[in-house]
């Protein structure tokens, strides 16, 4: 995995406050970061996956807190550009800073080779993440969906809140398990490339869980029902799926 900048720049994550509500109310943010990775020639996720046992072993001695997963693109189009995808989480930025200097040390650096030996990077950025629901079921492996959502203009914040309060009341009357987040962009994403004010994010534990909820919003009305709260206040496209294995798990500190 690229090595990770010494300095932090948390100045600039105040891309994370630009949301286009009209008014004051700051939502609280988690760190998430992202790589973007393709496999080396003749090396596939088993190479990797040994290389992470060995992370894993450095990183119980570090006492960071820093969970993560690889991601594999599942639904997906010729626009997806990248093998896998590594995101990463903190209890806070600057846990995430602390996780990221831990792989700056002689031991942390030699880890670091070995990932990009295997699965070189050309992408790596910060995100903000937002919980708009949190899962009902154990967090593990399971299967992300993303989607691409720009803010109408107008849309305030407490529109937003009451529409995510009306939705998370269906959800549990549906008796749903997943979690739910938005992620705003930070340092290392594209304002050329990535247009939308943030990622819709929502995580489930299997492909028959994911095909329940889907049968639940096409045919059970819970797209009538998403479309009723939130259609005036944004718009989401582009929806893509990824299987996701968990590689670390760590509590907060």
């Amino acid at each position: 995995m690229q090595k990770i900048l010494k300095v932090f720049l948390i100045s600039t994550l105040v891309s994370f406050c630009s949301l286009s509500y009209s008014d004051n109310h700051i939502p609280t943010f988690g760190p998430m970061e992202a790589f973007g990775c393709n496999f080396s020639e003749n090396r596939d996720m088993n190479d990797l996956m040994r290389v992470v046992k060995e992370w894993n072993k450095y990183s119980d001695t570090t006492g960071t807190n820093y969970s993560a997963w690889v991601l594999t693109p599942y639904y997906f189009n010729s626009s997806e550009t990248h093998d896998i995808y590594w995101i990463g989480f903190s209890s806070d930025f600057e846990e995430m800073g602390r996780a990221s200097e831990v792989m700056l040390t002689e031991e942390g650096s030699k880890i670091n080779d070995k990932f990009n030996s295997v699965v070189p990077c050309d992408e790596h950025s910060l995100w903000g993440t937002e919980v708009i629901r949190a899962p009902k079921a154990p967090v593990g492996d399971g299967y992300l969906t993303i989607s691409e959502c720009t803010l109408s203009a107008g849309a305030t914040r407490e529109a937003v809140l009451a529409a995510d309060e009306q939705w998370n009341a269906y959800l549990d009357s549906s008796d749903a398990v997943g979690g739910l987040y938005r992620w705003y962009p930070g340092s290392g994403v594209s304002s050329t490339e990535f247009t939308a004010d943030f990622l819709l994010a929502s995580t489930i534990d299997s492909l028959q869980s994911w095909g329940k909820v889907a049968e639940r919003n096409v045919n059970g009305g819970g797209n009538m029902v998403a479309v009723g709260l939130y259609g005036e206040l944004m718009t989401c496209t582009d929806q893509r799926v990824y299987s996701a294995k968990n590689v670390r798990l760590s509590t907060p500190n």
